[in-house]
């Protein structure tokens, strides 16, 4: 879907790309200043060399993801949410365009399953 440098998708959606390494970086040195690499290593289950490694990834597993959210009580998928290109909300229908979707569905619904029964084997026969 995303490209390799993650910057345009196969349907011309663009994304701005952020390095999720660098942003908790920043969070945990803003909102966790008096803390130290070994306290969040020790949070994470881990040493500090994978810590380090962290903050150098430019994508990272969701459920590190979750984890490292939770532990700095930061919600970083809103980060990443805000980077998606507005028009991948589609725009508002009004009733009226509604009505004729839904007209117009039931209507090509209704006349296959009209030629499903006019075509069976059984009718076919009959005939």
């Amino acid at each position: 879907m995303f490209g390799r440098r993650g910057r345009k998708a196969d349907n011309n959606i663009t994304m701005e790309r952020i390095h999720i390494g660098q942003l908790i970086k920043k969070v945990f040195k803003q909102e966790y200043s008096q803390q130290t690499i070994s306290w969040f290593a020790g949070e994470l289950h881990c040493n500090r060399t994978n810590v380090y490694d962290i903050f150098r990834r430019q994508s990272i597993d969701t459920d590190k993801l979750r984890q490292i959210s939770i532990i700095l009580s930061h919600d970083f998928f809103a980060d990443i949410s805000q980077t998606i290109n507005g028009s991948l909300t589609c725009p508002p229908i009004d009733i009226s365009q509604k009505k004729i979707l839904y007209n117009n569905i039931m209507a090509d619904i209704s006349k296959l399953l009209n030629d499903h029964i006019h075509n069976t084997p059984s009718n076919k026969d009959n005939k």
